[in-house]
């Protein structure tokens, strides 16, 4: 099985969260904890698993039809924990709800 991963996703990109001195540069936010703990899981699909043999992982956003969401930048970015050792930290990317 290969390394175990988290996503998450925040409404804003600083303060970055410190993890072992190397910084994930996810805001704290209400969205932020929903993704991490895996409580919407129609939303958040995938956010949390391991890696496949190849060293990827698929996660799907799935958007709700909220006309007020329209325009909403989120952003994403996430840690991959490689047998329980050093942690790794993604670059975190951001995208327009449209």
């Amino acid at each position: 099985m290969g390394a175990y991963y988290v996503l998450g996703a925040s409404l804003r990109m600083r303060p970055g969260i410190n993890i072992n001195g190397q910084y994930l540069d996810l805001g704290y936010s209400s969205l932020l904890l929903l993704s991490v703990q895996n409580v919407l899981p129609t939303i958040f699909s995938d956010f949390q698993g391991f890696l496949d043999t190849g060293g990827q992982a698929t996660a799907h956003f799935n958007i709700p039809k909220i006309p007020t969401l329209r325009g909403l930048r989120v952003f994403f970015g996430g840690v991959v924990i490689p047998n329980g050792k050093n942690i790794i930290v993604s670059n975190c990317e951001g995208l327009t709800i449209w």
